[in-house]
């Protein structure tokens, strides 16, 4: 790691990959952030989740205005020490002396612009000590900054989402540290305790409970998760009754809680489905932002796949018995794949060799 030190133009912290700027203007951007700009943009990614970039120049002016679709400019370091005339809205230092030394890549780099700090590929004591709760609740995703940690994309260039699948508090730490993108909880959350060590465990990621905790230990929930975090597994055939229900927990442990009521979110639903017979006009009405296939590998399962992309959302679905089988759904065209924790380092190997198609003969 390297601490570098800038004046602040604009105060405020971000995280993200370096991307340089010529004197001309033009960013020059890896194959692999190309690649996730591009998959953010046909899949309709909301903009406040396009993967973040640090834009690192010489003369501050060479940045001001950069925008990049399926990218989001979080930060602006200058090496120059010339000021813009106008703050820009964003966190920016510059007169950063040795900054294109020191950045002469796509690394990762941390922004402290209001105490004038920049770390270069940041170890891990140091992101996890910025990204310790200093607020009420938390409201920013937690960066993993390990290989690992990755997402799986195909030899096709296709990105998906390898989820772990735990019942316990233990086996959703297992599925984090082996690069879950997501955690689909299983089991009970039975204490306030129980919901804070979990949402500590994911460190940002995203979670679907499928069982609705009570009283405290939802409001535990709420406090603990990042806007957008936590969301509930509905079955496609009880999604209205089963969301009334939600809400009328939410407003219950809204009236007993100490939140802002703009820290308050409203609950997120994912929901499960047999097959494309379940996708009803009710279904694709409200909305839900991804639904799950429950099913086996079989002829039905592209035909759930277009069904659902149909409806504006993302296909997943939950692991068979063996890799082979999780490997034809995945080629079958779903989003993401949600397997036993203990089995999501191997997945998302098995990703990276999709479609068979593609390999190189005689490999």
């Amino acid at each position: 790691m390297t601490v570098l030190e800038g004046i602040a133009v604009s105060t405020g912290f971000a995280m993200g990959t370096a991307v340089l700027v010529g004197v001309d203007g033009k960013p020059v951007v890896s194959e692999q952030l190309n690649r996730q700009a591009i998959n953010a943009l046909k899949r309709n990614t909301r903009a406040e989740d396009w993967q973040q970039i640090i834009l690192v120049c010489y003369d501050v002016s060479a940045a001001i205005g950069i925008t990049m679709p399926g990218l989001q400019v979080a930060a602006i370091l200058a090496q120059s020490p010339a000021a813009p005339s106008e703050p820009p809205s964003l966190p920016c230092l510059v007169g950063i002396e040795e900054l294109l030394k020191e950045v002469d890549k796509s690394v990762i780099v941390m922004v402290d612009a209001s105490r004038g700090v920049v770390y270069v590929e940041p170890d891990v004591q140091t992101v996890v000590a910025y990204q310790s709760p200093t607020r009420h609740r938390p409201t920013e995703r937690r960066i993993f900054i390990d290989p690992g940690h990755l997402p799986a994309t195909t030899l096709d260039d296709r990105i998906i989402q390898v989820w772990g699948y735990a019942t316990t508090l233990d086996e959703a730490a297992r599925a984090v540290e082996l690069g879950a993108d997501g955690v689909f909880f299983a089991g009970e959350l039975a204490s306030e305790d129980d919901a804070e060590a979990l949402f500590h465990t994911l460190r940002g990621l995203p979670l679907v409970l499928s069982n609705l905790p009570t009283g405290d230990t939802l409001t535990a929930a709420i406090k603990g998760s990042t806007p957008g975090q936590m969301r509930f597994a509905l079955k496609a055939d009880d999604l209205a009754e089963g969301s009334e229900r939600i809400l009328e927990a939410y407003s219950r442990a809204e009236e007993g809680s100490d939140l802002d009521e703009d820290e308050f979110d409203q609950p997120g639903f994912v929901v499960c489905a047999p097959g494309p017979e379940a996708l009803t006009p009710e279904v694709i009405a409200a909305g839900i932002g991804a639904i799950i296939f429950q099913g086996t590998i079989s002829p039905d399962v592209p035909a759930f796949v277009a069904a659902v992309r149909e409806a504006g959302a993302l296909a997943f679905a939950f692991g068979q018995e063996t890799g082979e089988l999780d490997a034809r759904m995945i080629e079958a065209g779903v989003d993401g794949i949600i397997v036993a924790a203990e089995f999501v380092a191997i997945t998302k190997n098995v990703v990276s060799t999709l479609p068979r198609s593609m390999l190189p003969l005689g490999g």
